[in-house]
């Protein structure tokens, strides 16, 4: 099992949703201080269910959350999720079937905290159990913090040994075995508890009989009151009947006047909304006449505005106008004043005019021949630029050729050097021996790999067959514990059945059983128990019966005469079986008897005989004017009835005769046998189950152990082969370099053999046009000397026949200024 992944968000120092990567077995994380490698430590600590907050170098646990900085916001709950690689199935049980497992932890700011596993809420403790026994968790030995490894070497031996049993794996099976103690020691008390239920519900059951039987007495009672109630009901309902009467000729009377009233109020209405129109018209008046009032009160308001605004331009203009003729008065004046100064200026300036244009030509011509000489000049001086420059540049050619020439040779040394070394590197020896080894290593790489996949492939089959038969167990496990509910549920109903049906028969009546103990005829049978009654008619007969269905069944009344006297108190009733000879009696009724509708062993015509029996209501009335005095008849649905009188037994409960328990009973024991063949059969099942399930673990985890052998060598001869391929590679690159570099040495050394040539002619032809520019040297010499002579003089000239130009501008603007 390797952790692959881990994605942070909120957490820390990361604010912003991270996933890291973990694609190794070794990983680093460097980086400056405060960068956050402590923190991603503190997030595999807390999502493994560290609780303790100085253990994540905080005050609290909400510490965990970022808290916003300079240029971020705070935000509201931290979140880190793991991702394991669990391919290997490290992590058994229901969660060997995930390739990949998730953790994750969320906390907000409110304290709200929520584990995740595989994307399901869970529980801390469930995040624990998974990684009991493999080192993983906020304290154990797999997160080796600062100091970590002093605690160990100076940790007592108790504490020792708990690491010791975490890393060997047995810590699940001490905390299994602590679980299983606890839950045996609970159960324990839960029987102990249960024991003394049972004990405290055995002195209550006197108590609940009595109860019982006061029941009944209640029942008795509120059938009575029933009855009761429903006279009152009806002499209420008469009296409510007169009463309404009264209401309803009240109410008559009312209702006459009330559309009296209404009449009138209609009448008003009418009046009223007549007196509303006649006042909106009105008001539209008003609001007409109100409108021109504003108008006209408008437009007036507007004309003085515009009256005002006339004068005050009128007043405007007149102002400016007298302006106006002020200034025109001034304006003559300075126009005499200047007429006379501009006669003198204009006669002074047509005297200057002359002077300046003669200087103008001159200046002119002058300035044509100081153009010609500086011309003269630059062109002497760029001969002489071009000629120093240019043997300066020549020279520097000549060195330069003279330093490639040199440099050109020692390239040529050092590569002919060079050439002469890849030669002796060229050949190999372990190249076609690293070929064979990378051959052997591919043939059997490809052969684990065969292995490899075939173990996985079973691998996949046996995980998806044991998950088949772990969720058949499961379904057989839930189908047992439901029939084991309902088995449990028959049980109590047929035990509650029973009690009642031995209450039924007075068994539960503890004076009259201790009464036929005493005079031994506990062991004789109750009437209700040598019955068979035909399905439909057993309401009918306990009707008929009713307390005589617990009576005593014995041979002859003489073997009880003797102890009737001392019978305490309550009823009692005993028949016997031979003192009365069955007698056949005529009757008018062509109907069967009662007789017929059961099969006893017990003769029974002293109690049904002249009870007949009818399918409907209808039918009995029929029959009942032919009956004798003695005779009576009955229905199916408890309607019992002679000339005389007339009995009706009836109830919601479809069970609560003697002989619908009876046959509840039979039913009920029926479906427990059938309950108790499931519970086999689930059992049976279960346990082939268990043991097939058991076959693919071992199955598996043989498997499993041989897949993790193939991998191992499969990773054992992949490094091999990388190691041979690498080092073959290294050879390969190797001699391709050499090869090329020899290439390139040969390419290199005939360039460099015709660019040394190259660079000897170049600097021959360097040399002769150095020695050929010496000699127009002095030429060149006089000539600037004589044009820069010449210049000087010229540029001076013209210096001064610019000065005096300048004299005379500016007599002539002084002239100028006076005319204006």
């Amino acid at each position: 099992m390797q952790l692959t992944k881990i994605k942070l968000s909120g957490f820390k120092s990361f604010v912003d949703p991270t996933t890291i990567s973990l694609p190794s077995n070794l990983i680093a994380i460097v980086g400056p201080n405060g960068c956050g490698k402590s923190n991603v430590i503190d997030a595999v600590s807390w999502v493994m269910g560290e609780s303790s907050p100085k253990q994540l170098r905080g005050e609290s646990l909400t510490d965990v959350i970022f808290n916003g900085s300079n240029v971020r916001k705070p935000v509201g709950q931290a979140s880190v999720e793991l991702v394991f690689d669990n391919a290997d199935s490290t992590i058994g049980g229901e969660y060997a079937k995930y390739a990949e497992i998730s953790i994750k932890r969320v906390l907000a700011r409110d304290s709200n905290a929520a584990y995740y596993l595989n994307g399901v809420q869970c529980r801390k403790r469930d995040i624990t159990d998974i990684f009991l026994g493999t080192g993983l968790g906020p304290r154990r030995y797999s997160i080796i913090g600062q100091n970590m490894i002093n605690q160990v070497i100076e940790s007592k031996p108790e504490e020792l040994r708990i690491q010791l049993e975490e890393a060997a794996g047995i810590s699940k099976y001490k905390e299994r075995r602590h679980e299983t103690a606890l839950s045996i020691s609970h159960t324990r008390d839960n029987m102990t508890r249960l024991a003394d239920i049972c004990s405290e519900l055995e002195k209550q059951l006197s108590s609940l009989r009595h109860q019982a039987n006061m029941a009944e007495k209640y029942q008795t009672f509120k059938q009575d009151e029933r009855l009761l109630r429903a006279e009152l009901c009806a002499i209420e309902w008469r009296e409510l009947d007169q009463a309404l009467q009264l209401d309803g000729l009240h109410i008559q009377q009312k209702e006459t006047a009330l559309e009296k009233e209404n009449s009138e109020l209609s009448a008003t209405d009418v009046n009223l909304e007549q007196l509303r129109q006649d006042q909106h018209e009105a008001q539209a008046i008003f609001d007409a006449i109100q409108k021109n009032y504003y108008a006209v009160g408008n437009e007036i308001t507007r004309l003085e505005q515009d009256i005002l605004h006339h004068e005050t331009r009128q007043n405007q203009l007149n102002g400016d106008l007298a302006r106006i003729a002020q200034d025109l008065t001034t304006i003559n004046q300075q126009r005499e004043t200047t007429n006379g100064s501009l006669q003198t200026i204009d006669s002074e300036r047509t005297m200057l005019a002359p002077q300046l244009v003669a200087l103008i030509d001159e200046f002119e011509r002058i300035k044509e021949q100081y153009q010609a000489a500086e011309k003269a000049m630059q062109d002497a001086q760029k001969r002489w630029d071009d000629y120093h420059e240019s043997s300066q540049r020549q020279a520097q050619i000549v060195q330069v050729e003279k330093n490639n020439i040199q440099q050109i040779e020692q390239k040529i040394n050092f590569l002919k050097q060079q050439l002469e070394q890849s030669r002796a590197h060229q050949d190999h020896p372990l190249f076609s021996k690293l070929t064979d080894e990378i051959a052997t290593l591919l043939d059997l790489l490809e052969a684990t790999k065969q292995n490899t996949e075939s173990e996985r492939q079973s691998i996949s089959k046996n995980r998806s067959e044991l998950a088949h038969l772990q969720d058949t167990l499961k379904e057989t496990i839930q189908q047992s514990n439901n029939n084991e509910e309902g088995l449990r549920a028959l049980r109590n109903q047929i035990a509650l059945l029973q009690a009642l049906q031995q209450v039924a028969l007075g068994k539960e009546d503890k004076t009259q059983v201790s009464w036929v103990t005493k005079h031994a005829l506990n062991t004789k049978p109750r009437l209700a128990e040598q019955l068979q009654v035909e399905s439909g008619w057993e309401l009918a007969l306990s009707m008929v019966l009713g307390y005589q269905l617990q009576a005593i069944c014995v041979n002859q009344l003489d073997e009880v005469i003797h102890a009737v006297a001392d019978y305490p108190s309550g009823n009692l009733c005993i028949i016997a079986g031979h003192d009365i000879a069955e007698e056949k009696t005529s009757s008018a009724i062509n109907n069967q008897s009662l007789l017929d509708k059961i099969k006893s062993s017990w003769p029974l015509a002293s109690l049904l005989s002249g009870i007949y029996v009818a399918s409907s209501l209808d039918e009995a009335l029929k029959q009942r004017n032919q009956l004798a005095q003695h005779e009576s008849i009955i229905t199916q649905d408890g309607i019992w009835l002679s000339k005389s009188w007339m009995k009706i037994s009836r109830t919601d409960d479809p069970k609560a005769g003697f002989f619908q328990r009876e046959k509840e009973i039979k039913k009920v024991n029926l479906e427990i046998e059938k309950s108790l063949h499931q519970k086999k059969a689930f059992e049976q099942a279960s346990l082939a189950l268990r043991d097939q399930i058991k076959q693919y673990e071992q199955r598996l985890s043989e498997t499993q152990t041989a897949f993790a052998k193939l991998e191992a060598r499969t990773a054992e001869i992949n490094i091999q082969l990388n190691m041979k391929k690498e080092r073959s590679k290294e050879l390969h690159t190797q001699i391709a370099r050499v090869e090329q570099d020899q290439t390139t040495f040969k390419q290199q050394i005939a360039t460099a053999e015709a660019e040394l040539i190259q660079k000897q002619e170049a600097y021959q032809k360097a040399l002769l046009i150095l020695e050929t520019s010496e000699n127009e040297r002095h030429s060149i010499a006089v000539l600037r000397e004589t044009s820069q002579k010449q210049f000087y003089e010229l540029r001076d000239h013209v210096n001064r026949k610019t000065a005096e130009q300048h004299a005379l501008e500016i007599r002539m603007q002084a002239v100028t200024l006076q005319h204006v």
